[in-house]
C-alpha cells in the first residue's frame, strides 16, 4: 500500500505577524511544514517576548497549515507625539 502525503502550504506569516514584528520580504508564495521557519524578531525599540509553540523564537509552518507563533510578541517602547 502507498501512501501519499500532500504539503500543507501555512500561507505568508506576514499577513498573521504581531504587531512590531519584524516582516519579511517572501523568498516564496508557498510555506510548507517541512522546508519552512524563521527567527522571529521585533523592530527596533522593541523586544521580543514570549516562546513558539516548541519553546524557542523560531516560528515554524506546523502540518496542520498554521504558524506556530505561540505566546510570541513585541514589546517596547511607546511615544506620545506632541
Amino acid at each position: 500500500m502507498l501512501i501519499k502525503f500532500t504539503e500543507v502550504d501555512c500561507g505568508d506569516p506576514n499577513d498573521i505577524a504581531p504587531a512590531g514584528a519584524v516582516t519579511f520580504e517572501p523568498t516564496t508564495t508557498q510555506y510548507f511544514a517541512t522546508t519552512s521557519n524563521f527567527d522571529f524578531s521585533c523592530m527596533p525599540g522593541s523586544e521580543v517576548k514570549g516562546l513558539s509553540e516548541d519553546g524557542d523564537t523560531i516560528v515554524r509552518c506546523k502540518a496542520n497549515g498554521r504558524w506556530d507563533f505561540g505566546s510570541l510578541r513585541c514589546q517596547g517602547n511607546s511615544c506620545n507625539i506632541l
